[in-house]
């Protein structure tokens, strides 16, 4: 019977470790989404800059080389779409729509709303 008291205490002693146990892998796990959230953020963040400069991106895919009459806007995009949305946005210019190019612009590059006005106003200062 001397023995009964100190099995008790060694079986609220193992629940108390292991509560705490969990307590503490459920912090950590938090704590990791969080770190995952902000890695995210940077990752698109680099992602965005790196399109701007013309350097490989943190998504694993490089940019295209940079073409002889340079777009206003980064060249990750393929040629092609490059041409369209840059005839696309001479052609609302040429019509005096500049607010619907900065729309169609910010579609299409999936830019932000000084970046499509900079790369409109780019354009427009190429044609003269």
């Amino acid at each position: 019977m001397g023995n009964e008291p100190r099995e008790e205490n060694d079986v609220n002693t193992s629940e108390i470790l292991a509560i705490l146990a969990l307590l503490v892998s459920v912090l950590l796990l938090l704590r990791v989404v969080t770190l995952q959230a902000k890695v995210n953020e940077l990752r698109d963040d680099l992602d965005r800059i790196s399109r701007k400069v013309n350097f490989p991106t943190a998504s694993g895919y490089k940019a295209a080389a940079p073409s002889p009459s340079p777009s206003p806007v980064s060249s990750h995009l393929p040629t092609e779409q490059q041409l369209y949305v840059d005839e696309r946005v001479r052609q609302l210019l040429n019509q005096g729509k500049k607010i619907q190019a900065i729309k169609e612009v910010r579609d299409q590059l999936k830019l932000s709303l000084k970046d499509g006005k900079d790369y409109v106003e780019a354009i427009e200062r190429q044609n003269g």
